[in-house]
């Protein structure tokens, strides 16, 4: 029957094999389509609920804003003093960048060896060429670094 089909339309073998995988492809999406139609669609996530805690979370201040600004650094719930004069990194002493908070002595140490093999910084961004600086870590400690 195909071929007296094929015969009468005088398909050529391409046409044929298009013809061929039209079907399937046709196939195939309907077979997919039933199955999502059977199978109960998982319900999609309620944005809803995620919303509301964005809002309830934003809606309070951040304090540790108010509280570094103040010379205040607060780790793991615990208050600790920090220098809260402005220190120029260019002349600063490993005392003074090891008080500042998230630098250890180490980090401080790797500030002022680079400060003695390539000069003096021109921005307070090159930390982030020191072993060890993290964005992070910058932002923390940008406050209290001045370059003059």
């Amino acid at each position: 029957m195909l071929r007296r089909i094929s015969e009468w339309l005088s398909l050529t073998q391409t046409e044929k094999r298009i013809i061929l995988f039209l079907s399937v492809t046709l196939l195939v999406g309907v077979g997919i389509k039933l199955y999502k139609q059977t199978i109960s669609a998982q319900p999609s996530f309620d944005y809803h609920v995620q919303d509301s805690i964005f809002t309830a979370r934003s809606a309070v201040p951040d304090d540790s804003l108010t509280v570094r600004a103040s010379g205040v650094s607060i780790n793991a719930g615990v208050k600790t003093q920090v220098s809260s004069n402005i220190i120029n990194l260019n002349t600063a002493t490993l005392e003074q960048l090891d008080a500042l908070p998230g630098v250890g002595k180490v980090i401080a140490e790797r500030i002022l060896q680079r400060r003695d093999s390539v000069g003096r910084y021109t921005s307070v961004e090159e930390l982030l060429l020191v072993k060890g600086m993290s964005k992070k870590k910058l932002n923390q400690i940008k406050p209290f670094l001045v370059i003059k």
